[in-house]
């Protein structure tokens, strides 16, 4: 009887376990992989490669919606294809790659060529979904088979199996699962990288970093850094006290030249106005209880963006 008492116990502090849902990081939080794309030129194919870390840089406001913006560094290489290489170069890269924003376990995406937003991952998903267009698959022949835990940094979080369902497009045996989604992680291909199956292109996430810890590696990775990798300083803005009823304090580290400062309601309306220093105290204490946008911007409209709450 104990022993049957002791299973089921174990039973379900697996399963409340597995059920938590973890978020994805909305800061403070690094991408590193790698991904490469096979372009046909005869008589010389070429093999580009990007060895990358994506991080969140700051929030963004688009269309109303508060967004996570994604910058990334790496090295990028290309080189002739077949084997053996008769050229190729490498070069440093420094580029934006887009915002996100996470609402009932959906992650939404705007890519950095369009104000259009898409839907990178949806976990409400159920095995024998079929995955819709999008960005990560052109095509809707990908779907779920299997959804399984995954132990990662002390919890359990859900892994989401995707397949190929059509065998005569790609020739191959159906529910070939090739890779798969994490909760709070992104795809084994990588963030916002395709999840169409290898042939001309293909990726793989090495590893996840937030507030400075390694919270997901795959087998190889132990470390989220990037070989060549050019640091960089990003504009950063601290709002605290955050809530708050009378005031707060906005603090810059890095390179900043924002000179002003406003603050916006939901609707849009700017309820507050006013020009920055390096250190400054903003009294709120005239606004109503409720949430708002705090944009710092330049004279050439370059806008950084933190939600805040006042109580």
């Amino acid at each position: 009887m104990k022993i049957y008492l002791l299973i089921i116990l174990l039973l379900i502090a697996f399963t409340g376990s597995s059920q938590n849902y973890f978020s994805f990081p909305d800061s403070n939080a690094a991408w590193c992989g790698q991904r490469s794309q096979l372009f046909f030129n005869p008589p010389n194919d070429q093999v580009h490669r990007w060895t990358y870390q994506q991080f969140i840089t700051n929030d963004t406001l688009i269309n109303g919606e508060l967004y996570h913006k994604l910058e990334e560094n790496g090295v990028f290489e290309w080189e002739d294809y077949p084997i053996p290489f008769n050229s190729g170069s490498s070069t440093y890269f420094h580029q934006y790659v887009g915002c996100i924003r996470e609402v009932n376990k959906i992650l939404y995406y705007v890519p950095p060529t369009s104000p259009t937003e898409n839907y990178l991952y949806n976990f409400n998903f159920m095995v024998g979904d079929t995955l819709p267009s999008n960005i990560l698959t052109p095509s809707n022949y990908t779907m779920i088979t299997r959804i399984d835990s995954i132990l990662i940094a002390g919890n359990y979080r859900k892994q989401f199996f995707v397949s190929v369902v059509d065998t005569n497009l790609w020739q191959m045996p159906t529910h070939f699962e090739y890779v798969s989604i994490i909760e709070g992680i992104g795809s084994t291909n990588g963030l916002n990288w395709t999840l169409m199956p290898y042939f001309e292109r293909g990726g793989s996430l090495w590893a996840l970093k937030q507030d400075g810890t390694l919270i997901y590696t795959d087998s190889i990775a132990t470390s989220c850094d990037v070989t060549g990798y050019m640091e960089v300083n990003p504009i950063v803005f601290k709002i605290y006290p955050n809530p708050a009823s009378e005031s707060f304090e906005i603090e810059f580290s890095g390179v900043w030249n924002f000179k002003y400062i406003q603050i916006i309601d939901v609707s849009g309306k700017v309820v507050i106005e006013n020009i920055l220093n390096s250190y400054q105290r903003i009294s709120v204490s005239t606004l109503d209880p409720g949430l708002y946008f705090v944009r710092i911007y330049d004279r050439e409209n370059h806008s950084y963006y933190k939600l805040f709450s006042k109580l």
